[in-house]
């Protein structure tokens, strides 16, 4: 999609998705960290899960939180799928 919105552009393709992209990560970041500690990454849930850092948040619900991730991640994919090809099953 970015390709056609681009001309076809590769370079103003990737300019196009990593802005906005990275945009909606720090808004995400900003509105769920005082939450949460905004851990969208299952690999750094873990690691300050085993160092003992993890934004205040008790210990035993590391699990928990990475469980979510996962969850949340397999929805985003599905609903990306969806919206990008929609005459997808």
């Amino acid at each position: 999609m970015a390709e056609n919105l681009a001309g076809e552009n590769v370079a103003i393709a990737l300019l196009g998705i990593t802005f906005p992209t990275g945009a909606i990560l720090y808004v995400l970041i900003t509105i769920f960290g005082p939450v949460s500690g905004a851990h969208f990454n299952p690999a750094v849930t873990i690691a300050r899960t085993m160092s003992g850092t993890f934004s205040g948040i008790a210990p035993g619900n590391g699990p928990r939180f990475i469980a979510a991730q996962f969850v949340g991640a397999a929805l985003a994919v599905l609903t990306a799928a969806k919206v990008f090809n929609p005459t997808a099953k």
